[in-house]
């Protein structure tokens, strides 16, 4: 490992730098061939992800802690199977991102919300994983039904006091967002008090998303668009929908895990009608790591090397 290189993430840590502290995990671990202090070095630059993801939920009044969490894996944009469509909208995000300090100086935000909408286990959340990643920024994860509370007037309480509490420079994810924005009912409509207190709550997140400032990227996601109140829907930026894999997309996927791992194609034809059968993505890779296992330990009891 190159001592030019060392000192550079050293100093980076001294000064607090996370930029640089990316920059300089990724040059140290590109310098070195394969091996154990390459490893050790992935292995040391994944757990500074989590603590620095950790260390921003810390720093959340504990009122709001409990609602969130800083979850970390890795994942980038190559390891997902997005449309061309899905490539476009983020490149087109990408490029307001790469400019915004101009954008905000000619009087124009960039967009900062985003609802991505489409059946589960496609890849949203792993989604909004690789652009924090791409972004340099920290996630923050929260569950919409955490936020509600029996309690009246207390869901709005967490709702304003989160987006109040947000730090500068993060991306935050609302999941499962149909439990926290579904439709209200129809104005002049007797619904009854609880429908009068699900319309102050969804009517509060509406004020609320008008307060996040440029340097956060709000991210909803949801299986259910046709639940969601008309008036969130507007507030955002850019809608992106994640299909179910078409047969050409599962035939990607399939070649791109064979390849990948180096596996042969016939040891998995016994599994070919559980991945035609397949609805989303998860569920494909679900069928193919699990035929993988059997492979492997297959091998490894009729004597072969661990892989």
């Amino acid at each position: 490992m190159k001592i030019d290189k060392v000192s550079d993430l050293l100093y980076a840590f001294i000064r607090n730098d996370k930029k640089k502290i990316a920059l300089g995990f990724e040059s140290c671990i590109a310098n070195e061939r394969e091996g154990a202090v390459k490893d050790r070095l992935r292995h040391a630059y994944d757990e500074y992800k989590r603590r620095e993801g950790y260390a921003v939920v810390q720093q959340l009044e504990p009122a709001i802690q409990m609602l969130v969490s800083a979850p970390y894996r890795e994942c980038t944009f190559d390891d997902l199977f997005l449309t061309e469509r899905i490539k476009a909208c983020t490149d087109r995000f990408l490029l307001e991102w790469a400019n915004k300090d101009y954008l905000i100086e000619n009087g124009l935000v960039p967009m900062n919300k985003i609802l991505l909408e489409g059946p589960p286990g496609n890849g949203k959340t792993s989604f909004t994983i690789a652009l924090a990643k791409r972004l340099n920024l920290p996630l923050i994860n929260t569950n919409s039904s955490l936020m509600l509370d029996s309690y009246l007037g207390k869901s709005e309480k967490n709702v304003a006091l989160l987006f109040k509490n947000i730090p500068e420079n993060c991306v935050l994810l609302f999941d499962e967002f149909e439990a926290m924005a579904s439709a209200r009912g129809r104005i002049g409509e007797d619904s009854g008090g609880a429908g009068r207190a699900w319309n102050s709550i969804v009517t509060s997140f509406l004020v609320n998303m008008e307060t996040i400032r440029p340097s956060i990227l709000f991210i909803a996601a949801t299986n259910r668009i046709d639940m969601l109140d008309k008036a969130v829907l507007r507030r955002f930026d850019m809608t992106i929908r994640f299909d179910n894999p078409n047969n050409r997309n599962k035939n990607s996927y399939i070649e791109k895990y064979l390849k990948t791992y180096n596996l042969n194609p016939d040891d998995f034809l016994i599994e070919s009608g559980n991945i035609a059968q397949a609805l989303s993505y998860s569920d494909m890779e679900r069928v193919m790591r699990l035929r993988h296992k059997e492979i492997i330990l297959k091998n490894l009891i009729n004597g072969g090397e661990k892989k």
